[in-house]
């Protein structure tokens, strides 16, 4: 119950602490056939949520903290970030890694349709696209995001 009550902070530094024997089976639940990648997506996940908290600039840079990314064929739903390197160092594979697992949390979850919803208010800006983000061209129908 305590867990329940932590940030994403001290999540990622407990995870950091964790046998990886314990890891194992933690990543293996959330369909991550290696610790690095549950690890490294959490790690990512609270990186980005300190730029939002503290107001920073996101869109068109590339977070400290990036998510590992799977083999081909390890993760289906994540191989259409495989040799898209705008993708794989943007915002992008960090809210493919937070979808990946909001399917397994909660498959019931809105959040997906929200953030598609809301990127479809984005006015136009000369110079300013949501592709500079890192979200690839049709994003909004590839499987991960159904």
């Amino acid at each position: 119950m305590a867990v329940e009550l932590w940030d994403f902070g001290r999540l990622s530094h407990f995870m950091a602490g964790m046998r990886d024997a314990d890891l194992d089976p933690l990543a293996a639940s959330y369909g991550l056939p290696r610790r690095t990648l549950l690890t490294s997506g959490v790690r990512a996940i609270n990186h980005v949520r300190n730029i939002c908290a503290h107001h920073g600039r996101l869109w068109n840079r590339p977070p400290a903290d990036q998510p590992r990314l799977p083999r081909p064929g390890e993760v289906p739903v994540l191989d259409h970030l495989i040799g898209d390197n705008l993708a794989q160092t943007r915002l992008y594979a960090v809210a493919a890694m937070i979808r990946l697992l909001m399917r397994r949390i909660n498959p019931s979850s809105s959040w997906a349709e929200r953030l598609k919803a809301h990127v479809e208010t984005f006015p136009p800006i000369p110079g300013v696209t949501f592709g500079q983000s890192g979200f690839p061209p049709g994003w909004q129908s590839l499987s991960l995001w159904r």
